[in-house]
């Protein structure tokens, strides 16, 4: 059953809109299993959708919407599948109180993610208004079509209705955006952890960590009474290409939130997890050595690299064949450089992070199409920010004026 993914039989993802998926990795393809918006959770949870998936889990098959799983697996790196084996190996004796038609316990429950809203404080130039309420006028600019609703969420009592009878039960929550931190709910859902006495429970979030107070909440006093906390920051570089590529953002801010956190708190695993996209290729090499040189970076599993599909104009396979030979030759070489500084554990990890986006250097597939694409967005997004790309990422010179 090497397909296998426990998720289904005790975890769902749920987003703003109300719809409920497997997990956070499928996608497109991750057809959601319906809406609260439609129907309560109990039907969700053991629908048709969710019971024929875990049908066809059990029986030994691959499915459509683990792609991305299997992908980073065949690259040889860990996936959500089989980091989620590992972390919830205590569960999967779970998966044999599975009813012949799929259905399981709703106490069975354990792991829940949210995406609370898109509301969102930043412009990241490889985000869209779905995901950040803040790109509403760009995404207007470009596509020329307008958001039905800047800032989506579902309605707060019915949210509230379908994740109080939950919370007990829960082992671990991941939260999401937009940026969860200026959420309201996700600070109501931690003090009604903590009114249960729900401290031992997991937290898991994606966050830009451009605030760490929202109106009266202080997140770090927050966080300080939960035993375990993860935060993944979606850093993208340093200095003013993050400024650039996060656009609202300051790096010199993000910067100091992370410091705080590291020194106030020094029991949170905090991670850095780019997302590498054909802008921030080459830059990922110098804001990897300065944020292993500031100890930003120093064991293995401080970094996750999210390598991005779509858009495809900002994909990696825009590149031609010389710019994917010389992006492979400097990432060799700084990968030997760094083998002699730092301990072979932790390197490796740096090595088995980077190799994906290696095997995209060699890969045959050139989306020469989106590459005038990446242009015309570029250009666009330089006018309407008033900025200028190439000043910032002068590797990309032939490819924007080819």
């Amino acid at each position: 059953m090497t397909a296998f993914c426990i998720l289904p039989f005790l975890h769902v993802m749920l987003h703003q809109d109300g719809k409920i998926q497997t997990c956070c990795r499928g996608g497109e393809l991750a057809h959601a299993y319906g809406s609260l918006q439609a129907e309560p959770f109990e039907k969700i949870w053991n629908g048709p959708a969710a019971r024929s998936m875990r049908c066809a889990l059990l029986e030994g098959n691959a499915l459509p919407q683990c792609e991305t799983c299997y992908r980073e697996e065949a690259q040889g790196k860990a996936s959500l599948r089989t980091t989620s084996l590992e972390q919830f190996k205590e569960s999967l004796h779970l998966s044999a109180t599975t009813a012949p038609d799929g259905t399981v316990p709703g106490e069975q429950l354990r792991y829940l993610g949210l995406r609370l809203s898109n509301h969102c404080n930043l412009r990241c130039r490889t985000c869209s208004p779905g995901s950040s309420s803040a790109w509403a006028q760009d995404g207007l600019a470009l596509s020329g079509k307008n958001a039905n609703n800047e800032t989506t969420s579902l309605d707060e009592g019915k949210l509230w209705q379908t994740l109080t009878p939950l919370l007990p039960q829960l082992k671990q929550i991941y939260f999401a955006g937009g940026e969860p931190l200026l959420h309201k709910m996700h600070y109501r859902i931690l003090e009604e952890l903590l009114a249960c006495g729900r401290t031992n429970l997991s937290l898991v979030y994606n966050s830009n960590l451009s605030v760490l107070k929202f109106q009266n909440w202080d997140i770090s006093a927050l966080w300080s009474r939960f035993r375990q906390v993860e935060v993944n920051v979606s850093f993208d570089g340093i200095f003013a290409q993050s400024d650039l590529l996060r656009n609202n953002s300051s790096w010199l801010q993000l910067e100091a939130n992370f410091e705080t956190l590291r020194r106030t708190l020094p029991g949170l695993h905090l991670k850095i997890n780019p997302t590498a996209s054909v802008m921030n290729a080459f830059h990922l090499i110098p804001a990897l050595q300065y944020w292993i040189e500031r100890g930003f970076l120093k064991n293995p599993g401080d970094l996750t690299l999210n390598i991005l599909d779509f858009p495809r104009h900002f994909n990696l396979q825009i590149l031609n064949l010389t710019e994917r030979s010389r992006l492979k030759s400097e990432l060799t070489r700084f990968l030997d450089k760094l083998a002699a500084k730092l301990n072979p554990e932790f390197h490796q990890s740096l090595v088995v992070e980077l190799r994906p986006l290696l095997a995209l250097c060699d890969s045959p597939v050139y989306f020469e199409a989106e590459r005038q694409i990446f242009r015309t967005v570029t250009f666009k997004l330089d006018r309407l920010r008033k900025e200028k790309f190439v000043d910032h990422f002068p590797e990309h010179f032939g490819l924007l004026y080819e």
